[in-house]
């Protein structure tokens, strides 16, 4: 699972609609684009979750996280003959 942090990154994962499994907050921050994470990630019902500022470093190793850090879901991979298989039943036009 991949990991982002940062509150612009994360803020603009969830903006753009990125695939998030959970967000994580450190006891105690603030700020208005904490306020603007949490009320995004409740309308999109991403979990979120307050952790100690230990827990985050421990989780993320000494990084300039900014209090805020969020898992990604996996990628999903797709096999070559469904890929094909959604191509032939498109409705579109497709160069390959």
């Amino acid at each position: 699972m991949s990991k982002i942090y940062g509150r612009n990154t994360v803020l603009e994962a969830i903006k753009s609609g990125t695939d998030i499994q959970a967000i994580y907050l450190a006891h105690g921050v603030k700020g208005e684009n904490i306020n603007e994470i949490i009320n995004l990630a409740k309308k999109k019902s991403i979990p979120i979750s307050s952790i100690s500022p230990a827990k985050m470093d421990a989780v993320l190793g000494k990084v300039n996280n900014q209090g805020v850090y969020a898992l990604l879901q996996d990628f999903k991979f797709s096999d070559y003959e469904q890929i094909i298989k959604n191509i032939q039943e498109s409705s579109e036009d497709i160069d390959i």
